[in-house]
């Protein structure tokens, strides 16, 4: 057999291979967030969830620094609260809207950047100190004019 054409050969297969774990990947983690999903409405069960997305990554806790574990997740909006629950590790981090000051949509967040706008919730957490919590979401504006109406804050000239 030729050279060029078992080279070209191992190339394809190599090319086939890693489709096949990426795809598995893909998959695998449809499946944890459609799971999460569930969990987080059972754990919610009895508020009204008003917006809600399986494609969001937490990206940090202002107070925890730029060394922390970040990750997918499923991030709900109800009357009551922000809530993201982590695939993994398993966590959530909830946000009483009561306690939200302001958001944002930076360009990044706890030293982490995607090119693209994020969605910054700014908050007192339980020691009453100001905190906040960064995530990507898919159209953050719209995710900060909700979180914004449900937490009973005026629209900024960001919104």
């Amino acid at each position: 057999m030729n050279v060029a054409v078992l080279v070209v050969l191992l190339v394809l297969a190599l090319v086939v291979f890693l489709l096949l774990v990426l795809g598995g990947l893909v998959f695998w983690l449809r499946k944890k967030l459609e799971r999460k999903e569930k969990a987080a409405r059972a754990a919610l069960a009895g508020e009204n969830v008003l917006m809600s997305t399986t494609k969001s990554n937490f990206f940090g806790l202002d107070s925890l620094g730029v060394k922390q574990i970040r990750g997918n997740g499923v991030l709900v909006l109800t009357e009551k609260q922000l809530a993201f629950f982590m695939v993994k590790p398993v966590k959530v981090i909830s946000v009483p809207l009561d306690r939200v000051l302001k958001t944002e949509t930076p360009m990044s967040f706890c030293s982490k950047a995607v090119g693209q706008p994020l969605l910054a919730v700014y908050f007192r957490n339980n020691e009453g100190v100001e905190d906040g919590a960064g995530f990507w979401v898919p159209s953050p504006p719209e995710w900060v004019a909700a979180v914004s109406e449900a937490a009973g804050l005026e629209p900024t000239e960001e919104d």
